[in-house]
């Protein structure tokens, strides 16, 4: 319910939600899309969490 008003919240301020995340179906693709992830660290209220989730670019090494 909470993420629900959230949402109107978000709506009534102009912002449209094209996909809802959580913190693992994001690492997850990220992590398809060829990165790794360093850490991961969900932050905020149970409204609007954020999620800091700091990644390099995974390189293939030749050998």
């Amino acid at each position: 319910m909470r993420q629900q008003f959230g949402e109107k919240l978000m709506g009534l301020a102009g912002f449209r939600v094209l996909q809802r995340w959580d913190a693992d179906a994001l690492a997850d693709y990220v992590q398809r899309r060829g990165f790794t992830v360093l850490e991961r660290e969900t932050m905020g209220g149970s409204i609007r969490p954020r999620c800091c989730l700091p990644a390099q670019k995974a390189c293939e090494r030749d050998e």
